[in-house]
């Protein structure tokens, strides 16, 4: 297994984009993280999203990994999280071909998003899932 360290982030409900970087230790280059929601489930009728009553995810814990040579090769990813409404990630995807990601994401990166955790979105102060947009980058 991998070594990884957990990155406390602490943000304000309002704030729907949040930008951390983070040095990785083999390699001087600099992560660069950020993300914001974009949508609610098709199955739980219109996006909720920037409506009165709807308040983000607030990130309470992103585990990243200490060593992925293969994204200094890739240099960026766009990504998308389903958080469920306990704020566990409940599923990921790539914005680009192979949607299931490539090797390096399915190695490196996914194992760690699926650690991440949420203060659950909510909608009319229930707790609600909802996808997460994310872009990486070096």
């Amino acid at each position: 297994m991998h070594a990884f360290r957990y990155l406390p982030i602490v943000v304000a409900p309002a704030l729907l984009l949040t930008m951390a970087a983070w040095a990785w230790a083999a390699d001087p280059a600099v992560l660069v993280l950020s993300f914001h929601p974009v949508g609610t489930p098709e199955f739980m009728g219109p996006p909720k999203i920037g409506q009165p009553g709807f308040v983000p995810p607030v990130a309470e814990l992103i585990a990243m990994p200490t060593r992925a040579e293969c994204f200094s090769v890739k240099g960026i990813g766009e990504y998308e999280a389903l958080i469920a409404a306990d704020g566990t990630v409940a599923s990921i995807h790539s914005h680009h071909d192979p949607v299931d990601g490539d090797h390096c994401e399915r190695t490196y990166l996914f194992p760690y998003i699926a650690q991440w955790r949420f203060k659950p979105a909510t909608y009319a102060g229930k707790p609600t899932p909802v996808f997460m947009w994310f872009g990486l980058g070096l």
